[in-house]
């Protein structure tokens, strides 16, 4: 299993679940609330290393409750967390939820471009890594020069080229995930994207995925699964994309294990399901009949 560089976003997440999600301006009362860990970094690095890699996350944190709350988490999933002081304190994030797995986030006090991360420290982890994961956060994109020649991974989430290119990040990446949420042709967005080798997935919740590769799409449907909480499914499907694929770069195959591995985080209210591992995939990939 490869060492698995994450820099990415950690928080602490109050989940509010509703019906249907608010429009209009008023009173609201949820059906259900609760807090756990949150953050995309904090989503991929449990997923990677309850999939069996070796794992070590780098972001601002506050020394706070929050935060002890989220390092709590880290450890316990054995993932090495190496954590700076935040400026503004642990990011807080309210997330709305209704029935249809539709979410709506609000951001408390979310890291700054000013968030530095430990150079020595980090160039040690860079070194010890096989592949880097990262988030286009602006605080990250002074680093890009320095990244070593090793894979770089990249999720641009809701990725809008129109007004949110991360262009930077793009050239520094070797594979990119993103959300067809915001995009109008999602086939011309993977292929401006997926120049030379680079291999691009874009997800699309429901609809399932689309990857695309030396000029070929590659597509895969999603599968029925009890909806609990649709947050960090995303994380979870990349998750298992890069377990399967750095394994024998079998591109189809880990797109089956993808879907999975977001199929089951959304049957779950935690960010990643305690009881993740290999075999629980591999299980759910024959009694589905998905291989």
């Amino acid at each position: 299993m490869p060492n698995v560089l994450v820099l990415g976003a950690v928080s602490y997440d109050t989940i509010l679940k509703f019906q249907k999600l608010p429009c209009t301006p008023g009173d609201y009362a949820a059906q259900e609330v609760y807090r756990r860990s949150g953050g995309h970094g904090t989503a991929k690095a449990i997923a990677l290393s309850r999939l069996g890699a070796k794992v070590r996350l780098f972001a601002p944190l506050g020394s706070d409750e929050a935060g002890t709350l989220v390092l709590r988490e880290l450890e316990e999933a054995r993932v090495e967390a190496t954590c700076t002081q935040a400026h503004n304190g642990t990011p807080l994030e309210i997330r709305l939820l209704d029935e249809a797995g539709d979410c709506m986030t609000l951001c408390m006090n979310p890291c700054t471009f000013a968030e530095r991360l430990p150079e020595e420290a980090l160039r040690e982890a860079m070194d010890w890594a096989e592949i880097i994961v990262l988030h286009p956060l602006p605080y990250l994109e002074p680093l890009l020069c320095a990244l070593p020649q090793k894979p770089v991974w990249t999720d641009l989430s809701d990725y809008d080229p129109q007004t949110d290119p991360n262009l930077s990040f793009v050239r520094a990446s070797d594979v990119l995930f993103l959300s067809s949420d915001r995009l109008t042709d999602a086939r011309a967005t993977l292929r401006a994207l997926g120049t030379s080798r680079r291999l691009v997935i874009a997800t699309h919740g429901k609809e399932g995925s689309t990857a695309y590769q030396e000029g070929r799409f590659y597509e895969q449907s999603a599968h029925n699964f009890n909806l609990v909480d649709s947050v960090g499914a995303g994380d979870n499907y990349f998750a298992g994309f890069l377990i399967e694929y750095a394994k024998k770069q079998h591109l189809e195959r880990s797109l089956m294990t993808a879907s999975v591995c977001g199929g089951l985080a959304i049957e779950t209210q935690a960010l990643v399901p305690k009881e993740l591992t290999l075999d629980l995939v591999e299980t759910t990939l024959l009694a589905r009949g998905i291989l």
